[in-house]
């Protein structure tokens, strides 16, 4: 399509290699569970979803394996509606830079951290969980900051939501509990 008007792609099947969408407006749209759209990692060493544009939204899409299952690395907007990302190696959402809403949303066993925001990101989190990580449910560092909202950060290797390195984070409402260390540490 035209790179001057948003463009809606309607995803159904399985994909199994790199996702890059450089442009902006773009909707990568799962649909229902019954299309079975799955985008899957090609090896542990690529990224399985790279987003560069701006105005990105992902909707009703799992995303397994890779390297990192979804990267956000620079001044980007993206936001993840109903996604679900599982097994990455390192990072479930890796943010540098740029900023990512994510709503509705699931996170689980990252090799690393389920969401990792570096270099002064921004994350808003609504009604998402974050679980079976192997460090941190979320990660806030650099300079960055999230607000989780109504969220779940559980059963982590380490902790629910680790703040480090001039970060801030705001948590109202969220469930943290069952991490391998503290829940909350800043």
């Amino acid at each position: 399509g035209s790179t001057g008007k948003p463009l809606l792609v309607l995803f159904k099947g399985t994909c199994t290699e790199q996702v890059t969408i450089a442009r902006d407006d773009v909707t990568l749209q799962g649909g229902d569970p019954e299309r079975g759209a799955t985008v899957v990692g090609p090896n542990p060493g690529t990224d399985v979803i790279v987003l560069t544009g701006n105005r990105i939204r992902l909707e009703n899409l799992p995303v397994t394996g890779g390297n990192n299952g979804i990267r956000v690395p620079g001044m980007c907007n993206v936001e993840l509606l109903g996604v679900v990302v599982g097994g990455a190696a390192p990072n479930g959402v890796l943010v540098r830079a740029g900023e990512v809403s994510i709503t509705g949303s699931r996170v689980e066993q990252a090799g690393f951290h389920g969401l990792n925001l570096q270099r002064q990101a921004s994350a808003r989190v609504v009604e998402s969980a974050f679980l079976n990580n192997h460090a941190a449910g979320i990660m806030v560092q650099q300079g960055s900051s999230v607000a989780a909202t109504y969220g779940v950060m559980a059963e982590n290797g380490a902790n629910g939501i680790l703040i480090t390195t001039g970060s801030q984070a705001t948590v109202i409402g969220s469930s943290v509990f069952r991490n391998g260390s503290d829940g909350i540490v800043a």
